[in-house]
């Protein structure tokens, strides 16, 4: 009897020793998953805010849906379904304090196929639209962004951009009347912004401002969908209105 005691109680001093207070180690458990925890939660925020106080964008069921349906695209040959060769695509950027612009049937592949756009332009063409789940688009509140600062995430119709082709092009005939191009340009350039001004009277503006994005990756995506026999296609990426450096 002496023995099975003493047996007893040893093995009750092994068993303690082995399970540490039932207190210490749900501490030790929850400051082991906590960074984890924590982790977890910021990869599943969403990129985009939700706005109560913004009114819903003025956009049929057929011009939401193919909005939607763009920025599910996951390839270059899924958004180039949704440009029309007729009216192109045009890419806007800057060189220094100047607007500059190329038209295009399609987008290109790679980014080594855009020989003269800048490359951090060229290889975010894809990146602006692939992965982007837009649930609702806003009307645009007076102050969306600010060069690189952004006030409100979400996706939004901004009609104040909307004629940003055709007052780029005054600018550069503003350039052109100071340094004398040639006429030929200069004729060129007024017939451009004719074509413009045309798609701008048919024309949604879109801007799509996201978090969670890494370092180096622009925050502010800006699209034109122009209405061509009852359907939007895309018309312009804008990278020009965001950029403000020089």
């Amino acid at each position: 009897m002496k023995w099975n005691l003493l047996l007893l109680l040893s093995l009750l001093t092994i068993s303690c020793r082995e399970n540490p207070h039932p207190g210490e180690k749900v501490r030790s458990v929850q400051e082991k998953a906590e960074p984890t925890d924590t982790l977890h939660t910021k990869l599943k925020m969403e990129p985009y805010d939700e706005h109560p106080d913004l009114p819903l964008a003025k956009l049929d069921g057929h011009e939401l849906k193919r909005i939607k349906d763009f920025f599910e695209q996951e390839s270059i040959s899924g958004m180039n379904r949704f440009i029309d060769r007729k009216m192109g695509i045009t890419i806007l950027y800057s060189i220094g304090v100047s607007p500059d612009f190329v038209r295009l049937d399609s987008l290109y592949e790679t980014p080594k196929e855009y020989a003269n756009i800048p490359f951090w332009i060229s290889e975010n063409i894809l990146g602006n639209v692939k992965g982007q789940a837009v649930n609702k688009i806003y009307q645009s509140p007076d102050t969306l962004f600010e060069c690189e600062t952004v006030y409100h995430y979400g996706c939004f119709e901004d009609q104040k951009g909307l004629k940003v082709m055709s007052k780029s092009i005054d600018f550069l005939l503003e350039i052109g009347a100071v340094e004398d191009y040639e006429e030929l340009r200069m004729k060129m350039l007024r017939e451009e912004r004719k074509f413009y001004q045309d798609l701008e009277k048919r024309s949604i503006r879109i801007v799509l401002t996201r978090k969670n994005l890494p370092p180096g990756k622009p925050k502010t995506a800006i699209f034109h969908f122009t209405k061509k026999n009852g359907k939007l296609f895309l018309t312009l990426m804008d990278f020009e209105s965001y950029n403000c450096s020089v």
